[in-house]
């Protein structure tokens, strides 16, 4: 029976059942051949050209060179759109305040700008060029408020127009 069928899978029904063996092999070598051609690739010896740095970069930002405490008025506060009722809620908007202003003592002097972290991929830029210009009323009649061709942002949790407190 085990005849029988080795015969029927070497039948013309399955022609590719027999393939050719590969050179090596036929010459009485058993697995792949002895030698590779292909190289080996050390990782850790790549160096690829990049922007961003390879050790993360930490910048002492000493007391003196960071402006000194803003203080927040009532303009301010109005002008944020946000209530502040306490006094904590005061000193949590000058801390993040001065937090920010850090950032006007960093030394950009020499920095290419970054567009995108995926440096390695192409970015095209889109050229700047009006394609379809005088389309303002268009665009502003889906507003629902509008105020001297501007949209009007519906506000936070303060009222635009404020009476004077007594």
């Amino acid at each position: 029976m085990i005849q029988s069928c080795r015969k029927l899978f070497r039948s013309d029904r399955c022609p590719n059942l027999h393939r050719k063996k590969p050179a090596y092999l036929e010459a009485g070598q058993r697995g792949f051949p002895e030698k590779s051609t292909r190289q080996k690739i050390n990782y850790h010896e790549l160096k690829h050209l990049s922007k961003v740095p390879q050790r993360p970069h930490k910048p002492t930002i000493d007391g003196q060179s960071t402006p000194t405490r803003i203080p927040v008025d009532a303009q301010t506060v109005r002008l944020s759109l946000v209530d502040l009722d306490s006094a904590e809620a005061h000193r949590t908007l000058e801390d993040a305040i001065e937090f920010a202003s850090q950032i006007l003592s960093v030394d950009t002097d020499g920095v290419e700008p970054l567009y995108t972290v995926l440096e390695r991929d192409r970015l095209t830029l889109r050229e700047d060029r009006v394609s379809d210009g005088n389309i303002q009323q268009d665009v502003l009649r889906n507003a629902r408020v509008t105020e001297e061709e501007y949209f009007v942002a519906p506000p936070g949790n303060i009222p635009l127009e404020q009476e004077p407190k007594k």
